[in-house]
């Protein structure tokens, strides 16, 4: 019986399609069914196996970077690294796994994980900062805690949580991620120095209002109250360095005049300029934030920089800027302490 032309077309077309498959290599689904990607802090590193491919290439793109690389195998497995300027949590990474001939085999598009808190450097038996206890209170959290709370002792009115968070321009990371790693690496540098310390959250989902944060300076009998944040401004030209300290709280008015609080701040901002570098910034004394308020030690918001700013933005997510700051901050404790003996 004669086949009709449509028919004679249905059967070469599955023909080809069989023949195809015959003689490809592994089918898509089957190509590096094992890839693992493992998160590093600047990038991903990954592994998988393809024993029917003599080579591949890898092609790459987040929001940050994209880039193309070739791939040869060791005994059917193939391994490599993902170079990425920055990476947040969330933060996806699409990956496609392509043939010589440009045939996407595998895709995958692994998410970064949340940032995990790693443990404290071991203290220091003797050092500069021996017998000095510093609460570091890193900015922010995950998610925002609204409360009405009371501006401070001695000062009236109350004022609601602020809850904007910064968020990176060019990076994207969350200012309480960044915070957080700069409060972890100011930690181990106070530690390396014999200081003991006290950290209000290690976490980024900590539940915590300024009261709270205050709270925690209070009960550990801290000799200063360190709270970390950056900034972001309409400006993308804005940048420097900013502490704030309060000045007419009961509690700042009983541990010190005006004019020596403005000392102390200072002192703490040159040494961190000194470390970092950067020249622009200033200090100054106000009521404005009810964390500073409550605190019955030496309290300095200290505005790291703008992350609306692109090159502040890098850098504060930059580790050696990140150990630079916190670096200067040691600095400028050892330098108060200096003073008090004056």
């Amino acid at each position: 019986m004669r086949m009709s032309g449509t028919l004679w077309m249905i059967s070469l077309l599955l023909c080809i399609a069989l023949l195809t498959g015959l003689c490809a290599p592994a089918a898509a689904e089957d190509a590096a069914a094992d890839f693992q990607a493992e998160w590093k802090e600047n990038g991903i590193e990954f592994a998988f196996s393809a024993p029917d491919y003599p080579f591949l290439q890898i092609e790459y793109s987040s929001k940050f970077s994209s880039g193309i690389f070739a791939l040869l195998p060791t005994d059917g497995k193939f391994s490599g690294s993902i170079p990425l300027a920055f990476v947040h949590p969330g933060m996806t990474v699409k990956i496609k796994i392509n043939t010589a001939d440009q045939k996407t085999i595998a895709e995958f598009a692994p998410v970064s994980p949340e940032f995990e808190p790693y443990p404290a450097a071991e203290k220091a038996e003797s050092g500069s900062l021996s017998g000095v206890t510093v609460c570091i209170d890193p900015g922010h959290q995950s998610e925002y805690v609204k409360k009405l709370e009371p501006r401070g002792p001695g000062l009236s009115g109350s004022k609601t949580t602020v809850g904007g968070m910064a968020r990176g321009k060019y990076t994207l990371r969350r200012e309480s991620i960044v915070m957080l790693q700069i409060g972890l690496l100011l930690r181990d540098e106070l530690l390396s120095r014999g200081a003991d310390v006290v950290m209000t959250r290690e976490v980024q989902n900590a539940g915590l209002d300024n009261l709270k944060r205050a709270g925690i300076a209070n009960d550990a009998n801290a000799d200063y109250f360190l709270r970390l944040h950056a900034d972001n401004a309409d400006s993308k030209k804005s940048n420097g360095i900013r502490i704030f300290s309060p000045y007419s709280s009961t509690y700042a008015k009983e541990l010190t005049d005006a004019k020596t609080y403005s000392l102390w701040a200072n002192t703490l901002l040159d040494a961190i300029k000194n470390a970092t570098g950067q020249q622009k910034g200033y200090a100054k004394l106000n009521n404005t934030y009810v964390g500073n308020n409550w605190a019955k030690m030496p309290a300095f918001l200290i505005e790291l920089g703008y992350m609306s700013n692109a090159v502040e933005d890098e850098l504060l997510s930059t580790p050696q800027y990140q150990q630079l700051l916190a670096e200067g901050i040691t600095d400028g404790i050892e330098e108060l302490e200096k003073l008090k003996k004056q």
